[in-house]
């Protein structure tokens, strides 16, 4: 009788194999009771047992990648963006005439001009030539010299 409670039916069946197979809440009472029916019912749950831990398992793992991939990918966009960024202060800092820490036209369009930093500009995904063409539209309101209108 032992075993008709435990799988009685399919959803007694079912909620066996689920608490005692695969949480693993008490599986030796069960297997004692399947063994002392027939040892071919305790071998199949103990393979249920085994097939159940490396399901999870393998959950397991494939979140613990997937988080860890995550964090890789958001770690190498911090370094580009920071290799960009000191690449552009650089260049800045050459070209800045005026010395006042602000981009005028002129100097933004000698920037555009300068490999190393439309080389750090396309490392991030920024279209240059993009830039270039709409250079007027960005100082909109500045004549040539940078000063505002």
């Amino acid at each position: 009788e032992p075993l008709n409670l435990l799988f009685g039916n399919v959803p007694r069946a079912m909620h066996s194999l689920l608490i005692h197979g695969t949480i693993l809440d008490g599986p030796g009472a069960v297997v004692v009771e399947l063994g002392n029916n027939s040892y071919v019912l305790a071998f199949f749950f103990y393979i249920f047992i085994l097939l159940a831990a490396f399901t999870i398992l393998n959950m397991l793992i494939g979140v613990l990648c997937e988080v860890v991939s995550g964090v890789a990918a958001v770690e190498r966009e911090k370094l580009t963006v920071a290799f960009v960024k000191f690449q552009l202060e650089k260049v800045m800092q050459q070209l800045d005439k005026s010395g006042d820490g602000e981009i005028s036209k002129v100097e933004f369009s000698q920037i555009l001009d300068n490999a190393t930093a439309t080389k750090a500009l396309e490392e991030v995904g920024v279209d240059v030539v993009g830039l270039i063409d709409n250079i007027d539209f960005i100082f909109q309101g500045d004549d040539d010299e940078g000063e505002k209108n």
